[in-house]
């Protein structure tokens, strides 16, 4: 969940410190895990319960708090994560699953 908020932010040079601003409705200098999905819910991104645990557990083992400060939110949606995947090999994959489909859609039109 963090890693694609991060790279979106970063495509579209966000500023943080304000949407840190936007996002604490509490106006306690902290942001929580629902705060940041009543956000992002007025954005038309979805997050599960599941993502707000994920979330909560993220800020927990990073700052000891189920909340960040401006400067943790602004580390945390400026970090650059690693690629995990070979972007070569995932496109082969990916050709390689719609030639099968093209075949299998071939051989049904003979049936």
């Amino acid at each position: 969940m963090i890693k694609p908020l991060a790279t979106k932010c970063r495509r579209y040079n966000t500023n943080l410190a304000e949407q840190f601003e936007k996002y604490d409705t509490s106006r306690n200098n902290r942001l929580s895990a629902e705060e940041l999905r009543a956000a992002l819910a007025r954005n038309q991104i979805t997050m599960t319960d599941d993502d707000v645990m994920m979330i909560k557990e993220y800020f927990k083992n990073k700052t000891r708090s189920d909340q960040i400060s401006k400067q943790d939110f602004i580390t945390l949606f400026s970090t650059q994560f690693d690629r995990k995947f070979d972007q070569n090999a995932a496109r082969k994959s990916l050709s390689d699953i719609k030639m099968k489909a093209e075949e299998l859609k071939f051989d049904n039109t003979r049936l």
